[in-house]
């Protein structure tokens, strides 16, 4: 799978609104719902027929609409790795889940010696689903252990409580560079006892317990690790980590140990992108964008989105790495930006491209765009004022505070087609309350229910929201 340069999803075909959909409240989506899943370890079989691990994959679709994962398994080396979950041996999972539905998938314990095969899995949804993998220990029939872990990202940093038995998966997303992740011991005092480096191949996997790597740490050993990671040439991949305590021979699944920041701006800017995209369904709009993630940073000036018909007619979403990381840790101005392209998106599918959707703004479809862009970002639960916030940072980044433009390029955001995009950032800014305010009273949008966002997202700030 590589998600580095070209993450397309296509979806099906919906009638307009108005035809049937779902009357919309605030969408609520769990902390762990993913685009981009990753499971650092997958262990199926053991050393006879008699003692094994059975793995079971298990998604819930919280979405009012479907949701298509696909799930591909890796061995150390990287190669696939052939498990079968009920289908034959595969190197993968595809499923349909359900609107509101979920779906499981169990190993068939095929695996019965000489030991258990592992690797780790990884796999992308094209709305955001909980992915969630459990390991169950069995001897003779009889369940001795269960661990059980969310779908993960990649991360700068995975720190986690240590002791000397604890088990470490490391993996590596990347499909076409090796990785180099390191490993930091440190005791409960503070003090650094050393660091180790090891290697990962392209899509490749390692797993052991730290006092086997660590031969100096006494059994007794308590502190901390942190994992932290690169790739051979400079790319988006982070090193994908578990860890999973061990004391007396009991297993326990340890927290989530990934850093805050910086995120990983892929597997972000594909789960908000799959918000979008399910709101879009839900709410019945007639489109069928592919999204693409370009390659892009400062260094080369381009910090640019679009949204509309390519060459070739083809519905399509596009967006620079350089604007996702440029947006930081904001994911309601992500979702602004990448809401606001598939308007442009159905604008062309509703009335040709450029054309406003609401006739009342025949003469200002980006405007038009930021209208709906709104309705989409407050009806998938993200902070209505993020559209404001979204420009702000833009008209930042086109040579204001001394940034300059983007690394001496000239694309910042969209054409905007003006002489001052600083002053046009600066306008559509002050127009924002305007457009919010339209949005919350449009009939045409009659399925957003901003009070119901009102009461969950803004419940204290009182006159400040009246206009909602």
């Amino acid at each position: 799978m590589n998600l580095r340069t070209h993450c397309a999803i296509a979806v099906a075909s919906l009638c307009f609104v108005g035809a049937g959909t779902v009357m919309a409240q605030t969408s609520l989506v769990p902390q762990n719902a993913q685009s981009v899943m990753y499971f650092p370890h997958l262990t199926e079989g053991g050393p006879d027929a008699n003692n094994s691990w059975q793995a079971t994959f298990t998604f819930v679709n919280t979405n009012q609409v479907a949701a298509n994962v696909n799930m591909s398994f890796y061995n150390d080396d990287g190669t696939p790795m052939m498990l079968d979950f009920g289908s034959g041996a595969a190197a993968g999972i595809s499923a349909v889940v359900p609107a509101r539905g979920s779906r499981i998938f169990r190993s068939q314990l095929t695996h019965k010696g000489p030991a258990p095969v592992w690797g780790w899995a990884a796999g992308q949804s094209d709305v955001p689903v909980m992915g969630q993998l459990s390991y169950r220990g069995m001897t003779n029939g009889t369940v001795y252990a269960e661990l059980v872990t969310n779908s993960t990202t990649g991360t700068a940093q995975w720190t986690s409580p240590a002791s000397a038995g604890m088990g470490i998966a490391v993996a590596n997303p990347s499909p076409t560079d090796a990785m180099t992740y390191k490993v930091d011991v440190v005791d409960a005092s503070g003090a650094d006892l050393g660091a180790q480096s090891f290697q990962l191949a392209p899509h490749g996997h390692d797993a052991f317990n730290l006092i086997a790597r660590f031969k100096s740490l006494p059994t007794d050993f308590s502190g901390s690790v942190s994992i932290t990671g690169q790739t051979s040439s400079a790319s988006v991949y982070k090193p994908v980590v578990w860890t999973v305590g061990s004391d007396s021979g009991a297993f326990a699944t340890l927290p989530d140990g990934r850093s805050l920041m910086p995120a990983d701006q892929t597997a972000r800017a594909m789960r908000v992108w799959g918000r979008i995209m399910a709101m879009t369904k839900q709410l019945g709009y007639q489109v069928n964008p592919s999204f693409t993630l370009m390659p892009g940073s400062a260094a080369n000036g381009t910090a640019n989105a679009t949204g509309g018909l390519d060459a070739s007619g083809n519905q399509t979403v596009t967006m620079y790495m350089s604007l996702v990381e440029m947006v930081g840790d904001s994911d309601g101005e992500l979702a602004f930006l990448l809401a606001h392209e598939m308007a442009h998106v159905i604008q062309c599918r509703t009335n040709g491209c450029k054309i406003p959707v609401d006739s009342q703004m025949m003469n200002d479809p980006e405007s038009d765009a930021d209208e709906i862009a709104m309705m989409l970002c407050t009806s998938a639960g993200y902070d209505s004022y993020s559209g404001a916030g979204a420009y702000a940072r833009l008209q930042l980044g086109n040579g204001q505070a001394a940034m300059g433009m983007m690394g001496g390029g000239t694309t910042v955001w969209e054409d905007m087609m003006s002489t001052n995009p600083q002053g046009l950032f600066a306008a559509r800014i002050n127009m924002m309350y305007q457009v919010q305010q339209r949005m919350c009273s449009n009939p045409m949008f009659s399925t957003t229910n901003c009070q119901a966002y009102k009461n969950i997202m803004h419940p204290s700030t009182g006159g400040m929201n009246m206009h909602m």
